[in-house]
């Protein structure tokens, strides 16, 4: 086997989300007491929308690949995800949806 077949087997289903309409994950955090673990799909290596909100309302965790937060934050972070809210990419600060028109 390859070792380029071989690495994508290993972290390709880390990379599979097509688009913004996979939804993120959460869950208990199996390392971090009281806390919960949101992990959100990647696409090409770009942080989405998921990504951007879930940095600016926890910390990422390498060892469980993904965000860690407080079951509040967690709540909040699906709220805000649901209603189309983002966060600046270097900043981190929350952006209100877009209005329709």
């Amino acid at each position: 086997m390859s070792h380029a077949l071989l690495i994508e087997r290993i972290v390709g289903r880390y990379c599979q989300a097509k688009d913004e309409s996979d939804k993120p994950s959460i869950k208990p955090a199996r390392y971090a007491k009281d806390m919960m673990l949101v992990q959100v799909l990647t696409s090409g290596g770009w942080k989405n929308r998921g990504q951007r909100l879930a940095e600016a309302l926890g910390r990422w965790t390498h060892r469980e690949r993904g965000y860690i937060m407080s079951k509040k934050k967690a709540d909040r972070f699906k709220q805000l995800y649901d209603e189309g809210w983002d966060a600046e990419f270097m900043s981190n600060k929350l952006v209100p949806p877009k209005k329709k028109d």
